[in-house]
């Protein structure tokens, strides 16, 4: 029983992190899920809820944020999708975890120790950013993790930033969820995990969207950089 409720305490972090920056839900959840459900179900109940939390946010934000859709990086995206659900569905559980770690913990030391400051234009590599986060998408859930230090690293504003990831998020995990309902994945045991991580997400994404409003642009790429590093060494050292 204590074991659950710390579960819903890091889903309610996760929640609260993601309505304040509209894109950390995976960082911190994914890892907490996978010490419970074998990858493929950790990283449906992942989608499930950021989805869920995703659609909330936006919809409390819609007259703060003028979201916008980048078509060529959203599809390439979408193509990233399939191999990297592959990999999931047949790679070993050690692999995906071990795979997660060393990719978060890698993407937000770089940033925070300043790598790539400032800056190149965003539309250069937009493609190539697209379809990796669209492989990590599918094999860890974690869409945004590439995307967000490189829109960070393009001198972008916290606004614009979340202008342009979220609806690339919501996309790509869109793509990811049907693949997983396709191959079976969805089960008894993935119904119950969100009738018991509903009550958390909602509350923390109420709570996170209202702070949005009051974080700097810095302080919001540090802390989701700190985040990217963090949960990736939890995972990597479990």
């Amino acid at each position: 029983m204590m074991h659950l409720g710390i579960n819903c305490v890091g889903v309610l972090i996760a929640a609260i992190v993601s309505g304040a920056t509209g894109l950390a839900f995976p960082l911190i959840a994914t890892p907490i899920f996978l010490v419970d459900y074998a990858p493929p179900q950790a990283i449906l109940i992942t989608s499930l809820c950021s989805l869920s939390g995703q659609f909330l946010s936006i919809q409390l934000l819609r007259q703060t944020i003028t979201y916008e859709i980048r078509w060529p990086l959203i599809f390439a995206g979408l193509f990233g999708v399939p191999f990297g659900t592959f990999a999931l569905l047949w790679c070993d559980g050690g692999i995906i975890r071990f795979g997660l770690g060393v990719l978060l913990a890698i993407c937000g030391a770089w940033r925070l120790s300043g790598g790539g400051r400032g800056g190149f234009r965003v539309r250069y590599s937009e493609r190539v950013i697209g379809v990796c986060g669209g492989l990590c998408g599918g094999m860890f859930g974690v869409s945004s993790a590439i995307p967000s230090i490189w829109l960070a690293m393009s001198g972008l504003d916290k606004t614009k930033q979340r202008a342009i990831l979220q609806p690339y998020i919501i996309a790509v995990q869109c793509a990811s969820l049907v693949a997983l309902l396709y191959s079976g994945t969805f089960t008894a045991t993935i119904w119950q995990a969100l009738e018991l991580y509903f009550l958390p997400l909602v509350v923390g994404i109420f709570v996170g969207t209202f702070s949005f409003r009051l974080f700097s642009s810095e302080a919001y790429a540090r802390a989701v950089s700190g985040l990217v590093m963090l949960s990736g060494f939890a995972l990597f050292l479990r």
